[in-house]
């Protein structure tokens, strides 16, 4: 199984969400790079044509807002086969080991980088759930109502799976107070689950697989680390009360909620 290209592809280690841009304008911009690569590189990865190429949309994209001075956009990330996001220089589309050689961070670090949720999800448990999360009713209805997508959906849904890929807050959130096999062996639980992916939705729009969460998450701090994961809710008490179910059993048991 690969975690960062399978039934969906992630781009969050390339930093696409350190632009201030919306869904759709991120989409766009996937789509204008793809259609540049290609005018410049006409196929044949000459190292001359990707440093051009590299050069042109650094240039390019140099006067959209960056939430981060810190983190580099990569602009090799583009869309590839079936529509789904992913290195337009990869070895694996190229044929060719170094051709990433002509990136920010070259060959070396693009291919043995390995985020930390990746890392620690060591038997794709999360992976499980996200991949459940984007693929039900719940997550095409937010796409209708909010992104208003009648097309185009695997993009999105590529993205979306990005965004919580490089979620680690909220991946070492869940993993520590949730029990990650009972949600993915009932359906209603799944439901709650999907629930809470929404809940998250807002808060990580700009996320970047680099983040380091220093936090160590205490047993019986559950309300607090709530509050922390979904800082502007008005109302916590029937979202903490709500998702009682998918919690381990020393959280029951330690809770006073």
């Amino acid at each position: 199984m690969n975690y960062c290209f399978n039934v969906f592809s992630c781009g969050s280690c390339c930093g696409i969400f350190n632009h201030e841009l919306s869904t759709k304008e991120i989409i766009d911009l996937l789509k204008e790079r793809t259609q540049n690569f290609f005018q410049i590189n006409k196929s044949n990865y000459r190292r001359m044509d990707l440093i051009l190429y590299r050069h042109f949309r650094e240039n390019k994209e140099q006067s959209i807002p960056k939430i981060s001075n810190e983190i580099y956009v990569c602009p090799f990330l583009g869309i590839i086969e079936h529509n789904k996001i992913g290195c337009l220089i990869h070895p694996t589309l190229t044929n060719d080991p170094k051709t990433q050689d002509a990136s920010f961070y070259g060959a070396s670090l693009c291919q043995a980088y390995d985020c930390r949720v990746k890392q620690e999800d060591k038997e794709n448990l999360y992976y499980q759930l996200i991949v459940e999360f984007l693929q039900s009713g719940k997550f095409d209805d937010y796409l209708l109502m909010h992104e208003n997508v009648n097309q185009e959906k695997k993009i999105y849904q590529n993205l979306y799976y990005s965004r919580f890929m490089g979620d680690y807050i909220f991946y070492r959130f869940i993993s520590f107070y949730f029990d990650f096999d009972k949600i993915l062996k009932s359906r209603t639980l799944l439901e709650l689950f999907f629930d809470l992916c929404l809940e998250r939705i807002p808060y990580n729009k700009d996320v970047s697989s680099f983040e380091i969460n220093y936090h160590n998450f205490e047993e019986d701090q559950f309300e607090e680390n709530f509050k922390k994961i979904f800082p502007n809710r008005n109302n916590y008490e029937i979202p903490i009360k709500k998702y009682q179910p998918l919690w381990k059993v020393y959280v029951n048991q330690n809770s006073s909620s």
